[in-house]
C-alpha cells in the first residue's frame, strides 16, 4: 500500500509541478471536452439548434456525478505526460 501511495504522490508531482505534466492536462482536457464542443460549433456555424441541444445535452451527461470523466481526464494525461517525457529523454540522448 505504502508503494501505491509513493507512486501516485509521484505522478501526481509530476502532473501539476511540470511543463509537460500541465501540457498533458490541457490536451486531456481538450480531448474531454471534444464531445460536447463539436456539436456546439456546428450548431453555431450552421445556426442549427440541434446542435445546440445536443451540446448541452451532452454537457449536461458529462456534468452528472456518476460518469466519472474525470477518472478519464486523469488516465489520459498521465499518458500524454508519459508519452511527452519519453520523446524528451530520447531527445536528450
Amino acid at each position: 500500500m505504502n508503494r501505491f501511495l509513493e507512486k501516485t504522490k509521484a505522478t501526481m508531482k509530476q502532473l501539476f509541478l511540470t511543463k509537460e505534466g500541465w501540457i498533458a492536462w490541457i490536451v486531456a482536457n481538450v480531448i474531454t471536452s471534444l464531445p460536447w464542443f463539436l456539436p456546439l460549433a456546428y450548431g453555431f456555424v450552421f445556426n442549427d439548434n440541434v446542435g445546440y441541444m445536443l451540446a448541452s445535452g451532452v454537457y449536461a451527461f458529462i456534468l452528472l456525478p456518476f460518469t466519472p470523466f474525470w477518472i478519464l481526464n486523469v488516465i489520459i494525461a498521465v499518458w500524454v505526460v508519459k508519452l511527452l517525457t519519453k520523446q524528451h529523454i530520447k531527445q536528450g540522448s
